[in-house]
């Protein structure tokens, strides 16, 4: 589905907080840029009106920060959100250009090692958090997303790893191979961002970050949606089952100065 099929009560908003998505194909890093479009897209919302900054933070922060996610990828799910989480609380984040995205988590480590320092950290806050599990099911999701965008985990299947948004998703339309794959217990715990499309929530768009089809130029400064990544949809699964699609969910509390 791209945006101009889009539903027409799709919020003013959407497309300024939906901005680039990063590539991180097996690295493992979703938490990291999920994270950082939470903070980034409640920064743009929450701006004034008479800013217009269009806000872009640094995922790549926190993959090299966040230090006890990088030693173990294989950590919890619930225990890597809280880290990261924490990490944006008490230590802020810092702006896409003062710290630039490259997709190699060791690379910005080894420098700093070295001494090489960041130059003008211009850093966002957030005055706190909250990590959910599990969703038993997804009205307490749909009263949040209601408000602004959500960081969300799932037990990912293949088909929806390499699924390019032009259909509706489901659990109602996984492949043989994704019921296999859920059956042996071989998902793959995958983070994205999720962003309330219409008005009564019947569809969530996802801004990914899982497969190098979804971007261009990733190293460049253009890094916009493709024309497959571009309006990734997923249906609510509660239209038909209780039962939850995500397994948990967190998102920020934007920063109230005093």
């Amino acid at each position: 589905m791209i945006r101009q099929n889009l539903p027409r009560s799709s919020p003013v908003k959407l497309f300024m907080i939906v901005t680039s998505v990063f590539c991180f194909e097996l690295l493992g890093i979703c938490w990291a840029i999920s994270v950082a479009s939470a903070v980034e897209a409640v920064m743009n919302l929450h701006r004034a009106e008479d800013d217009d900054t269009q806000w872009m933070t640094s995922s790549q922060e926190l993959m090299d920060w966040v230090q006890s996610d990088l030693d173990n990828i294989k950590n919890s799910g619930l225990r890597r959100m809280y880290n990261v989480w924490n990490h944006v609380f008490k230590k802020k984040v810092s702006k896409e250009e003062n710290y630039k995205y490259v997709g190699e988590p060791a690379l910005e480590k080894e420098r700093f090692a070295l001494g090489v320092t960041i130059p003008e950290r211009v850093v966002l806050r957030i005055s706190g958090f909250e990590v959910i599990e599990p969703v038993d099911d997804e009205r307490l999701l749909l009263r949040q997303l209601a408000t602004m965008p959500v960081v969300a985990s799932l037990e990912a299947t293949p088909s929806f790893l390499d699924w390019k948004g032009q259909t509706i998703f489901t659990r109602d339309t996984e492949t043989t191979e994704d019921q296999k794959t859920r059956r042996d217990k071989k998902v793959e715990l995958h983070s994205i961002l999720v962003v309330g499309v219409t008005r009564r929530l019947n569809y969530f768009l996802i801004r990914n970050s899982y497969g190098k089809d979804w971007v261009f130029k990733i190293r460049g400064a253009d890094r916009r949606w493709t024309a497959k990544g571009l309006g990734k949809v997923l249906r609510a699964s509660s239209r038909s089952s209780r039962q939850s699609l995500f397994t948990s969910f967190s998102y920020p509390k934007p920063w109230v100065p005093p």
